[in-house]
């Protein structure tokens, strides 16, 4: 039968011998078995926490985008699943009913996320921008260990898994963010404009970026927001994201603002 286990360090045995075996570094519990031998227990390891990509559905229009999005990662191979956060009471039931059934896609309910201070819908560009503050709750997801924000209306054309694996601290740029520089501000004075380029170059958009959840930095984006210290404009969580990471975008993730345009835009360009 096998022999006893005392769960008391044996004096007798030294750390370095028990190094010699390959056997857990001192510190970690010890056991004696009968004989007098010396066991080593190694301390139990954490679980890894998870990973994954993260996108946001407000509204039943925007269903469609998921969905694509969701099965453009599973032709592509993610290694992660796709977390769907949503906010029940914006959404039909119907709507629910076919989030839950989109293989790929892991729902998780969230409230409406509401920033600190006066910030009315009718200052952005578009008044369903306002919904997009939501997407801040990922900083709140502290049981994963890195997520991927991904906007509803993308699609992958090959694996971003990789991306993951960058040096620990946010990450956002892979385009920039467009504007007219003629300052038109409608979708459709901008869609006709030829001058519809980044007149801001280390503005960067935040529908793909890289982060660590923490409540820790969603409570310093509540400071700023408090104190004045995020200048909010037309691109609400996006500005403050901006003003949150500032930090010039590398030449080799910047793209010409024709790669941003609308596709009747393109068509012209």
């Amino acid at each position: 039968m096998p022999a006893a286990l005392d769960t008391a360090r044996a004096p007798s045995a030294s750390s370095s011998s028990l190094e010699s075996l390959g056997l857990a570094a001192p510190g970690t519990p010890a056991a004696t078995a009968e004989g007098g031998a010396v066991i080593e227990l190694a301390a139990p390891l954490a679980a890894p926490r998870p990973r994954a990509y993260v996108t946001l559905l407000t509204r039943d229009r925007y269903l469609p985008g998921v969905q694509a999005l969701a099965r453009s990662l599973q032709a592509v191979g993610a290694a992660h699943p796709l977390l769907v956060m949503h906010t029940p009471d914006t959404l039909s039931a119907e709507a629910v009913a076919a989030l839950h059934g989109e293989p790929g896609c892991e729902p998780l309910r969230i409230q409406r996320y509401r920033p600190p201070g006066k910030h009315a819908a009718s200052t952005y560009k578009l008044p369903a921008y306002a919904e997009c503050w939501s997407k801040l709750r990922m900083w709140q997801l502290e049981q994963y260990e890195r997520l991927i924000y991904l906007d509803a209306d993308m699609i992958l054309l090959r694996s971003i898994d990789h991306l993951f694996d960058l040096p620990h601290g946010f990450w956002a740029g892979a385009v920039q963010a467009p504007d007219c520089t003629a300052g038109r501000q409608t979708l459709a004075e901008r869609d006709a404009c030829p001058l519809f380029c980044c007149d801001r170059p280390q503005y960067f958009n935040a529908g793909l970026f890289v982060m660590q959840p923490s409540a820790a930095e969603l409570a310093r984006f509540e400071c700023m927001l408090a104190a004045g210290k995020a200048v909010v404009g037309g691109y609400a969580e996006q500005d403050l994201l901006n003003a949150a990471f500032a930090q010039p975008i590398p030449l080799c993730c910047r793209a010409p603002g024709a790669c941003c345009r609308t596709p009747s835009t393109a068509k012209r360009a």
